[in-house]
C-alpha cells in the first residue's frame, strides 16, 4: 500500500505541475491579446480623431479666410460644411457658432436661432483660452441632435486675436461603440473608451453597452497601476457593471486626453485549460484505482502467507497472481505515462499553431493597415501637388504632415512586423564571414551618408544565421551612421576584441551619443533617447537587434557619452566554427 501511496502521490505532482504551466500560458496569451488588441484599437481611435481635427482645422481656415475678405457668405459655407463632412464618416454634423455661443451655420440643415452654446464647458474652454488646440467634450446630450455625443472643437480666432466663435463637430457614443463592436474578444469580453486622468476617466463609450455614459468609478487597482505606469499596463480584476473577471490592458490613446481598455473574460480565456483539468483528473482517478487493487492484492498476499506455508502450489499460484498484478500496474503506470507525454506533443503543437496563427494575424493587420496609409499618403500627395497654388500655408503644412505620419506609420508596421518575425523564425546557421558582411552593408549604407568614414577591421568568422546577423549590422552601422551624420567629420568603426575565450563584435561612432542612466531601457520597444525631428525612427530597431542576438546565444550592451559617441557591443554564443 506505501508503494501505491507514493506512485499516486508522484502521479498527482505530476498532473499539479503540468496543469500549474498550462494555466501560466494561457493567462500570459490573454495578457498578450489583450495589449495587441488593444494598441490597434488605441491607434485607430487616435487615426479617427486626427481625421476630426484635420476637418475642423480647415473649417476654421475657411471661416477666417471668409471672415477676414469680408465676404462671409451663408450658403456657401454651408456647401463648404456639408463637403467637409461627407469626407468624415464618423461626424454627425458640423457646425460654426459666433462668440455669444449661437449656432450661425451647419452642414445638416439651416442651424435653429435660438439654439446656444454658451453654457457647455467646451465652449467656455475654448473661449477663456486662445491657445487651446483641439478641446474633447465630455459626453453630453446634444442640443441639436438630440443624442449622447462627444463635441471635438477648435477656436476661431481672428487676425486681430479677437474671439470669433467655435467650430464643433459631434461624433456620437454609439459610433464609438459600433467600432468597437468589430473587435474579437470573446462572448465575455469588453472594449471601453475613457478620458485619462485629467478627466477622472470619465466613461465615453463601451461595448457591450452597459450604460452610464459619463460615470467616473472606476477600481482602485486600476487607478494604482494608470498612476505609476500612465501609457499602458495589463492587470486582472472584476470590473464592469456585470462584474466579470477579465484581463485588462490599458493603453494611452496617442497625445488626446483619452486611453482605451480591453478586458478579455478569464471564463473565456481559460476554458480549454479546465478541459484540460478535467482530462488529466479523470486519468489520475483511473490511475488512483488501480493503484489501489494492485495494493489491495499485495496486502490479502500478505495477509495470506500461513495458508501459503501448506502448500508450495498454493504459494507458487499466489505469487504468480501478484507478479502479475504488480505487471499489470507497471504496465498501466508506463501507459499513463505514455498519456501525459502525448498531451504534452498535443499541447506544444497547439502553441506551436498558435504562434503560426499570430503570424497569420501580424502579417494581415499589417497588411490591412498599410494599404488605408499606402492611399492616404499617395492622395495627400497628388493634392499638394495638385492644388498647392489654392492651399493656405496651414494646409500645405497639415497635408506635409499627413504625408509624413503616414510614412512613418507604415515603417513603424513593418518594424513591429519585423520583430515579430525576429521571435519566432528557427535559426539557419552556417560559418559566416564577419568581416566581408559588414563591409557589404557598410558600403550599402554609406552611399546615403558621403561625407562619412567607416571603417570595417578584419574579423573572425563565427557560426550564424546569415540573415538575422545582415538585419543586425543594417541597424547598428544604419544607426551610427544617422547619429554621427551631424558631426564635422563622421566615423564609424566596426571590429572585434577578445574577452577571454569569446569574441565581442563591436560598432562604434562619434555622433550624439546618450546619457548611461538611460540605457537600462535602451533595447525595448517604442524606447527612443531623441525626438523624431531631431533624429528620425521608430524605436523597434534595437529591440530586433536584442531579440536577434538572444536567438544566437549572445547578448548585447552599449556605452556612450553625450555629444562624444556610442559603442555597441554584441556576442554570439555559436561564433567559434
Amino acid at each position: 500500500m506505501a508503494t501505491a501511496l507514493v506512485a499516486n502521490l508522484f502521479v498527482g505532482a505530476l498532473v499539479a505541475l503540468s496543469l500549474y504551466a498550462s494555466y501560466q500560458q494561457y493567462r500570459e496569451r490573454a495578457a498578450v491579446t489583450s495589449r495587441n488588441t488593444n494598441r490597434l484599437v488605441a491607434q485607430g481611435v487616435a487615426s479617427e480623431i486626427d481625421r476630426v481635427d484635420l476637418g475642423l482645422q480647415a473649417v476654421s481656415d475657411e471661416y477666417l479666410r471668409l471672415h477676414a475678405a469680408g465676404r462671409l457668405d451663408g450658403s456657401a459655407l454651408t456647401r463648404f460644411l456639408v463637403r467637409q463632412q461627407a469626407r468624415l464618416p464618423m461626424v454627425d454634423s458640423l457646425w460654426i457658432a459666433d462668440a455669444h455661443g449661437r449656432v450661425l451655420h451647419g452642414s445638416d440643415q439651416e442651424p435653429p436661432s435660438v439654439v446656444s452654446l454658451a453654457d457647455r464647458d467646451y465652449f467656455a474652454a475654448l473661449r477663456d483660452n486662445s491657445a487651446a488646440g483641439l478641446v474633447i467634450s465630455r459626453p453630453v446630450l446634444g442640443k441639436i441632435s438630440g443624442k449622447w455625443v462627444l463635441i471635438f472643437g477648435r477656436r476661431l480666432t481672428g487676425a486681430d486675436g479677437r474671439f470669433l466663435g467655435i467650430a464643433i463637430a459631434p461624433v456620437t457614443i454609439a459610433w464609438f461603440e459600433k467600432m468597437f463592436a468589430r473587435l474579437e474578444v470573446g462572448p465575455k469580453g469588453a472594449v471601453v473608451l475613457r478620458g485619462d486622468a485629467s478627466r477622472d476617466f470619465d466613461l465615453l463609450g463601451r461595448f457591450p453597452s452597459a450604460g452610464y455614459v459619463g460615470q467616473t468609478k472606476v477600481s482602485a487597482q486600476f487607478r494604482a497601476m494608470i498612476t505609476a505606469r500612465p501609457q499602458e499596463g495589463t492587470y486582472e480584476a472584476y470590473a464592469g457593471a456585470d462584474n466579470i473577471r477579465r484581463t485588462f490592458s490599458y493603453q494611452a490613446v496617442g497625445a488626446y486626453p483619452l486611453i482605451t481598455l480591453v478586458g478579455l473574460s478569464t471564463d473565456d480565456t481559460l476554458s480549454p485549460w479546465w478541459h484540460e483539468v478535467r482530462q488529466l483528473a479523470a486519468l489520475a482517478i483511473v490511475f488512483a484505482v488501480l493503484s489501489a487493487l494492485g495494493g489491495w492484492a499485495l496486502v490479502r498476499a500478505w495477509n495470506n502467507r500461513a495458508a501459503a506455508y501448506e502448500s508450495i502450489r498454493g504459494l507458487n499460484e499466489e505469487l504468480a497472481k501478484d507478479n502479475i498484478a504488480r505487471r499489470n500496474a507497471e504496465n498501466e503506470v508506463v501507459r499513463l505515462n505514455t498519456v501525459l507525454e502525448q498531451r504534452v506533443r498535443e499541447r506544444t503543437a497547439e502553441l506551436e499553431t498558435a504562434n503560426k496563427d499570430l503570424e497569420s494575424f501580424s502579417y494581415s493587420a499589417s497588411h490591412d493597415l498599410r494599404a488605408p496609409l499606402r492611399a492616404i499618403a499617395g492622395y495627400s500627395q497628388i493634392l499638394l501637388e495638385d492644388e498647392r497654388r489654392n492651399l493656405s500655408a496651414t494646409g500645405q503644412e497639415m497635408l506635409d504632415r499627413v504625408i509624413h505620419n503616414s510614412t512613418r506609420m507604415g515603417k513603424l508596421i513593418d518594424d513591429i512586423l519585423a520583430y515579430s518575425r525576429a521571435g519566432r523564425r528557427s535559426l539557419d546557421c552556417h560559418a559566416i564571414d564577419m568581416t566581408a558582411l559588414a563591409r557589404d552593408i557598410a558600403a550599402e549604407l554609406a552611399a546615403d551618408y558621403p561625407a562619412a568614414r567607416v571603417r570595417i577591421d578584419d574579423m573572425p568568422d563565427s557560426m550564424g544565421d546569415r540573415t538575422m546577423l545582415e538585419q543586425i549590422f543594417q541597424n547598428l552601422i544604419g544607426n551610427a551612421l544617422k547619429y554621427s551624420a551631424k558631426q564635422d567629420q563622421p566615423e564609424v568603426t566596426v571590429g572585434v576584441e577578445r574577452d577571454g575565450d569569446r569574441n565581442v563584435y563591436f560598432v562604434r561612432d562619434n555622433g550624439a551619443g546618450f546619457d548611461m542612466q538611460y540605457a537600462g531601457g535602451l533595447f525595448g520597444m517604442f524606447h527612443r533617447l531623441h525626438g523624431e525631428a531631431e533624429f528620425p525612427g521608430t524605436g523597434v530597431g534595437l529591440a530586433i537587434v536584442k531579440r536577434l542576438i538572444e536567438r544566437h546565444g549572445g547578448r548585447i550592451w552599449a556605452q556612450a557619452e553625450p555629444g562624444n559617441g556610442a559603442t555597441f557591443y554584441f556576442t554570439l554564443g555559436a561564433e567559434k566554427l
